[in-house]
């Protein structure tokens, strides 16, 4: 780019020469300004095209992160899924321990292995044949206690009511992220609540003001002795503005019964279900 302005400043003086020069210098004159232009237009060029090798090159990066967002979701769906233990020609399948979706391991009858070459054990090794049906566990997640600390509270998701929640509809959301976004809601109720206990007169902060006049506002006949929140107060109360993974996790919970909505115009509001 200083390169350029160099030759436009050299050209802004060559034309005030030109202005007292005669017709036979003309010629060079012009001769060497279309000479000027054409080098011009040739940086001008080769700028672009750094340009768009530049732009191809942070679409390979986006790409290559899309991968790995893909490979890091199968890596955790196998570290879920498979079993701990190795199959091979000589192990019987009713042995292995179940999986955690379906408490059994689904292996197609026609797929055959091929034995291992005299496969030597550890010395820790234990068999599945010798570990009894009953002893044997399903890797799953542990439901949180539930809080002491916050005055308003919906409980916690199990593992057996999330496995209930239809595919189309959990979609790659995981236990864990429904559970914390419970600890959300549950947040931003204790908190909006904590202040509409307080009377009018104790407020003195104007934003905490606001907020208490606009709540008083939402009560009415419809919302009254409930507890609710909007999209707005999740922002304002934990920092949350709501997009596609929050109003997927809204639709678990009002599925699961934890939360229903109440509409009035344009304005939805998340009611906590005991």
């Amino acid at each position: 780019m200083d390169c350029m302005l160099r030759k436009v400043r050299q050209l802004k003086r060559i034309v005030v020469i030109l202005d007292g020069l005669e017709d036979d210098i003309e010629e060079k004159c012009r001769s060497f300004l279309e000479n000027e232009c054409v080098e011009i237009k040739n940086i001008l060029t080769l700028r672009r095209e750094k340009f768009e090798e530049r732009k191809n090159y942070h679409e390979d990066v986006k790409n290559f992160i899309e991968n790995l967002e893909i490979m890091n979701d199968r890596i955790e769906y196998m570290q879920t899924n498979l079993p701990n233990v190795c199959i091979d020609g000589n192990t019987n399948l009713e042995n292995v321990p179940p999986s955690p979706q379906n408490g059994v391991l689904q292996v197609p009858n026609q797929m055959k292995y091929a034995p291992s070459p005299e496969p030597v054990a550890p010395a820790n090794f234990t068999s599945p044949v010798s570990v009894p049906m009953s002893e044997r566990t399903v890797l799953t997640v542990q439901t949180p206690k539930p809080r002491t600390d916050m005055e308003i509270s919906i409980s916690y998701v199990s593992n057996n009511e999330f496995s209930e929640v239809p595919d189309y509809m959990k979609g790659r959301l995981k236990i864990n992220d429904v559970n914390s976004f419970v600890d959300i809601f549950n947040k931003a109720l204790t908190k909006k609540y904590a202040l509409l206990k307080r009377t009018k007169n104790s407020i003195k902060l104007k934003n905490e003001l606001d907020k208490y006049v606009k709540w008083k506002g939402q009560i009415n006949s419809d919302t009254k002795d409930l507890y609710f929140c909007t999209a707005e107060d999740f922002f304002t109360e934990c920092g949350l503005k709501l997009g596609k993974k929050e109003f997927s996790l809204l639709t678990i919970l009002r599925h699961l019964k934890r939360t229903r909505e109440i509409r009035q115009k344009k304005l939805v509001f998340y009611v906590a279900c005991f």
